[in-house]
């Protein structure tokens, strides 16, 4: 446990240095939002090629158990359970 929180206070002490570093160089700040975005677009394109390949494996128990709370729920309310109904 010690060791994990020790990586959670590192990550943020980094996290906090970047930001330093872009509050002193405004200029900079273009770049490196093209570079998260970039980087987020490649996890998703990642995430979508995983999931067309192999679609079993992205429906888990705890999204399950999810989507039927959510169901649940949304019956004891009244609401539609099937979408555009």
């Amino acid at each position: 446990i010690k060791t994990q929180i020790a990586k959670q206070i590192d990550q943020k002490k980094s996290e906090i240095r970047t930001l330093q570093n872009l509050y002193r160089q405004p200029k900079s700040i273009p770049g490196e939002i093209k570079h998260k975005v970039a980087k987020t677009i490649q996890s998703k394109k990642k995430e979508l090629k995983k999931l067309y390949s192999s679609p079993k494996e992205m429906i888990t128990l705890k999204k399950t158990q999810k989507w039927a709370a959510v169901q649940v729920v949304k019956a004891l309310l009244g609401m539609p359970i099937i979408p555009g109904k």
